[in-house]
């Protein structure tokens, strides 16, 4: 029987649970047998029996940028292996870098969204037949130039499953793809487009009623915008019917207090935080808090990063959000392209301003991501002035993030440690 091996860490169970309800749901790999073992030492190990074990086995990879390192040795692993299995890697760096990651051992690379994509392709390798210009798929020829099929139409969220019920990978329901927003340091619009796609509110509460029946117990959300959902006019104003209908149909599902809208892993725009979109989530949800980014207190800074929104939105937000008893948390970003001192001492009053609103910040270090404008920017470092605020700040439970990883992995960057598309 051939078979099909997710390799499944902790960054990776939501994309897994999506493309695992899409192969379930498709007619062209009901015979293919689904597994997902995970990242740890024993994988290979377990790769190797299920290779010897199956007619064909399909290695599945899905990755972002900071994942390079653990995918190449992986990758190495593999191919060392008695019997190699083929792999098809997917994710927001293959995507951005196709080459590279067939250049590192994959066999093929699914390009964008793979409800469709990889469904297609792995019935085509199960038949044995060539993959070469399939929609959405990435391949070398011989000669080592890539080959890659054409871009295919965005997708219908209600013509897929959000999750994979019959073999229990639960996660997340997304309920919106697509970001209008554009930022330059955000992968989220250039994978998905600008045109914002929502699931059906029937859609959605039908298959949490039949994920509830195989032990779904709780519904968090996926969106790039929370209060975007079903907006009529591309995420700028909340469209607050269709977010009472969704919301309060959950919560007679599974209990209010198993319901959670705007907090991880999804988020909220500042823009868009009003205080009547603010009181459904306090009517319908259990969250204590709303996650939004702010990223800088420079106005000059969120202009030139495309945001949507300005330092004033940041600071109505965290009012409202505040003043329902909700708890702010807010997104922000260090060393950014262009930081200015000014634009340093402005993100440190912003940041002052913010926890004594009652906010707690979630701070990270800009790391240049493929596939936005600013992938060539060099990484990010923190200005050394707002190291003492940040330690104080997180020893009194103000600040959390791993902004001291990622400035680490951007210092890593800069030694050329990451690959980079020959046709980047």
């Amino acid at each position: 029987m051939p078979a099909l091996a997710f390799v499944a860490n902790k960054n990776n169970l939501n994309s897994i649970a999506v493309l695992t309800g899409a192969l379930e749901a498709d007619p062209r790999t009901q015979d293919v047998a689904l597994h997902f073992p995970w990242q740890d030492e024993r994988l290979l190990p377990r790769l190797a029996a299920l290779a010897e074990a199956s007619d064909l086995l399909v290695v599945a990879l899905s990755f972002a940028t900071a994942d390079v390192p653990g995918a190449a040795d992986l990758l190495r692993g593999l191919r060392a292996l008695q019997r190699p299995p083929t792999v098809v890697a997917g994710g927001p760096h293959p995507s951005a870098r196709p080459r590279e990651v067939l250049q590192l051992g994959a066999g093929a690379v699914v390009v964008g969204e793979g409800e469709d994509a990889l469904p297609a392709l792995v019935a085509r390798l199960v038949a044995g037949e060539s993959v070469e210009g399939m929609p959405g798929v990435a391949v070398l020829a011989p000669d080592g130039s890539l080959l890659q099929g054409p871009r295919p139409d965005p997708i219908d969220l209600d013509a897929y499953p959000p999750l994979g019920v019959a073999h229990r990978r639960f996660g997340p329901i997304e309920i919106t793809r697509g970001c209008p927003c554009a930022c330059a340091f955000c992968q989220t619009s250039f994978l998905f487009g600008g045109r914002m796609r929502h699931r059906s509110v029937e859609n959605a509460v039908g298959w949490v009623e039949r994920a509830m029946a195989a032990g779904y117990s709780y519904v968090r959300f996926v969106t790039p915008n929370a209060f975007a959902y079903q907006s009529e006019d591309n995420g700028r104003t909340p469209n607050l019917d269709a977010m009472e209908r969704l919301l309060r149909a959950m919560a007679a599902l599974v209990g209010r207090e198993q319901v959670f809208f705007g907090t991880f892993p999804s988020e909220v725009g500042p823009e868009t935080v009003t205080p009547e979109a603010v009181a459904l989530v306090r009517r319908y949800c259990g969250n204590d808090n709303l996650i939004f980014g702010a990223q800088t207190g420079s106005d000059r800074l969120l202009r030139k990063l495309r945001r949507n929104h300005t330092v004033a939105d940041v600071y109505q937000a965290a009012d409202i959000v505040r003043a329902a008893g909700l708890t702010p948390v807010v997104d922000m970003i260090f060393g950014l392209p262009g930081e200015k001192p000014e634009d340093v001492a402005a993100t440190l009053r912003l940041m002052e301003d913010l926890v004594a609103r009652g906010a707690v910040l979630h701070t990270h270090t800009f790391m240049p991501l493929p596939g936005t404008p600013l992938e060539d920017a060099p990484p990010g470092e923190v200005d050394p002035a707002l190291h003492p605020l940040l330690d104080r700040m997180a020893s009194q439970g103000h600040q959390v993030g791993q902004w001291r990883k990622q400035e680490e992995l951007a210092r890593q960057s800069k030694t050329g440690a990451r690959p980079r598309d020959a046709e980047a």
